[in-house]
């Protein structure tokens, strides 16, 4: 749908469900900078189509769009300061509200014993999202896709230190398959899962805020997201009409391949909740201790200890099937925890080959499954034995 404005669009007056409409402004104002030098771009565009209202708001980097039902009176647009907006119609009981405008730019919001004034700008002056051709693109399952960026967001490098490109989630597909990579070199994380429709294929850096709101508007219905993209730009477009639009992270992303352990000499296999719940427990007297936990094997069993001072000492055994020798190493345990919260199998495969190499981990499953949903595995680098 586009949001080119119409000619007449200094008008508008509309009938709509304040939770409807306030639950919309919410999605699209998470693309509002309120510190944009720009002042129109603290604003969110609010315009009439045809059975509603499209809204939008954009930073020039990314942009979210998506369309409330309405009954149009007067066909226009409008903008309004996104947080201002929004955080009145929060207060408003639930019913139907009218929202209109004239000339000045002043928008009016009005239910039964309110009527309230907001200063706006010039619709035709808010920059409308750009369309991204679909010459290259696919498509994939909703909830596929919005646990493909909860298993991978995580593990993006959180600030710029000259390498943008770790910033963000790479997007690799071809004929059949997507895969999205992240790390922020100390961890990686790798999801693969079916496409359809594929067009092309191209491997392209998406800012992992893109993603994070992304994956807000996603839900676990039987519907597809539109995925489509240039060089520099890409367009997500879910089955209930959100667009997300984002410009893309230029340069190379890592050889990840290259990372992956393709071989293992000790495979430990553990259930996923007890693991997880013991590494949590020592990682409270880790953090005295710069998050350091020891991990060895031992007669079918494995031993978690982690020692500060003054924080104390933790040791934790866990029953496991060890396949290969007892091996000695050491992680940080925020890292192991992100990565066991994206696997949602009963069962966990630490795979290694060495001490001081990275260690693979990942779900236990059924063949079957991963032809159906896809693959995950995480690679973390160890730390140094003391």
């Amino acid at each position: 749908m586009t949001t080119t404005l119409q000619a007449h669009s200094t008008t508008l007056e509309a009938i709509c469900s304040r939770k409807g409409l306030s639950e919309a402004l919410q999605l699209v104002g998470h693309a509002v900078s309120e510190r944009n030098p720009l002042p129109i771009l603290t604003h969110v565009l609010i315009q009439s189509v045809e059975g509603g209202l499209l809204l939008s708001a954009s930073d020039l980097e990314l942009g979210i769009a998506t369309t409330v039902p309405a009954d149009v009176r007067q066909p226009g647009a409008i903008t309004a300061p996104s947080k201002l907006i929004s955080d009145l119609l929060a207060t408003f009981p639930d019913g139907e509200i009218t929202i209109a405008a004239d000339r000045s730019h002043s928008t009016a919001i009005r239910i039964p014993g309110s009527d309230y004034r907001i200063a706006g700008q010039a619709p035709e002056e808010y920059p409308t999202l750009p369309e991204v051709d679909d010459t290259v693109g696919f498509r994939v399952a909703q909830p596929l896709l919005r646990q493909a960026i909860r298993q991978t967001i995580f593990a993006v490098l959180a600030e710029n230190k000259g390498r943008p490109q770790l910033t963000g989630v790479l997007l690799e597909f071809g004929e059949s398959t997507l895969t999205m990579v992240s790390t922020d070199t100390l961890r990686m994380s790798i999801r693969s899962a079916p496409v359809s429709d594929a067009k092309g294929a191209m491997q392209v850096i998406v800012p992992a805020r893109a993603l994070a709101n992304l994956a807000r508007c996603l839900n676990d219905d039987t519907g597809d997201v539109a995925v489509r993209l240039t060089e520099k730009q890409a367009e997500f477009v879910t089955s209930g009409g959100v667009r997300v639009y984002t410009r893309l992270i230029e340069g190379q992303f890592p050889a990840y391949r290259r990372v992956i352990p393709q071989n293992w000499q000790t495979r430990i296999s553990l259930p996923t909740g007890p693991f997880q719940q013991a590494v949590k427990r020592v990682s409270i007297v880790a953090r005295s201790a710069d998050n350091r936990m020891e991990m060895r094997t031992h007669e079918q069993r494995l031993v978690l200890r982690a020692e500060a001072s003054p924080g104390g000492k933790a040791v934790e055994e866990i029953e496991a099937l060890v396949d290969g020798p007892d091996i000695e190493t050491a992680f940080h345990t925020d890292h192991l925890l992100d990565i066991l919260s994206a696997i949602d199998t009963e069962g966990v495969d630490f795979e290694m080959t060495d001490p001081g190499k990275a260690a693979l981990i990942r779900p236990r499953v059924e063949p079957d499954q991963e032809a159906r949903h896809g693959e995950y595995c995480g690679v973390l680098m160890p730390l140094q034995l003391i």
